[in-house]
């Protein structure tokens, strides 16, 4: 296998699909590792039915089971593992206090956005490191700079990606493996819709407090994403870039 690999969790739909298309784009092999089983195996067999080569397997993030089996496919059907993009998460619906959160939801939110990056990384780093050297690049959010209230738990995850991702790339980076994070800021995707019709008029607040006027598109991060996977952020390690119009410098 010459073209290289890139592995991208939560790759069915939003930013994780528009960073699929990115690399697939750029001639990588891409594979989608993505509960939804089936949205990702339709988009893999259109996307190759265009001219581009890509895969999917189902993974489950919360369980370090599923991510093993998932690399253990990407390494069996390509041989090698270049890049990876940790996306897959969710977002804390409907607001809530910290006071008011079941135990459920906690371990929820807890287990898919910031364990399964643990997990993820756990296994990706050791067969990036047998193809020679890579990138990985971990979704946090703008959450993870700044607090929101009624989103405590999702906060502490996205803060905890931040702070995971400037250690491993402290052990890693003298062994050829860059690791970096982004932070993307209110994005048009489907779980962002789904934010936007639970609160009437925040879309409007929105527009009307980022510097740019407008909410971003999930292109626009996955633009950023395939920069920090790129040589060309050859430079950059532990770094979060975040990509947000401008509300957290505010």
């Amino acid at each position: 296998m010459n073209k290289k690999v890139a592995l991208v969790t939560g790759g069915s739909q939003g930013i994780g699909l528009a960073t699929v298309k990115k690399f697939a784009e750029k001639g990588y092999v891409v594979v989608i590792g993505d509960v939804k089983k089936e949205q990702a195996q339709k988009i893999a067999e259109h996307l190759t039915s265009i001219g581009n080569t890509v895969d999917s397997i189902f993974c489950d993030v919360s369980k370090e089971t599923s991510i093993k089996e998932m690399i253990d496919y990407v390494i069996k059907t390509y041989g090698r593992l270049d890049i990876a993009v940790n996306n897959a998460g969710i977002h804390q619906t409907p607001h809530i206090n910290i006071t008011d959160m079941p135990e459920s939801q906690y371990d929820s939110i807890t287990g898919i956005n910031l364990k399964g990056v643990w997990a993820c990384m756990k296994h990706e780093i050791p067969v990036i490191l047998q193809s020679g050297a890579g990138a990985i690049v971990n979704v946090s959010s703008i959450g993870g700079v700044v607090g929101t209230a009624g989103e405590s738990v999702y906060t502490a995850t996205k803060h905890g990606i931040i702070g995971m991702t400037k250690a491993s790339a402290l052990e890693y980076a003298r062994r050829g493996v860059r690791i970096n994070a982004v932070c993307p800021g209110a994005i048009y995707t489907p779980m962002g819709d789904t934010l936007l019709k639970s609160a009437p008029g925040l879309e409007e607040t929105l527009e009307a407090t980022i510097p740019l006027g407008r909410l971003g598109e999930a292109k626009e991060i996955a633009e950023a994403i395939y920069w920090l996977a790129s040589p060309k952020s050859s430079y950059v390690v532990g770094h979060s870039l975040v990509v947000d119009g401008g509300i957290t410098i505010q």
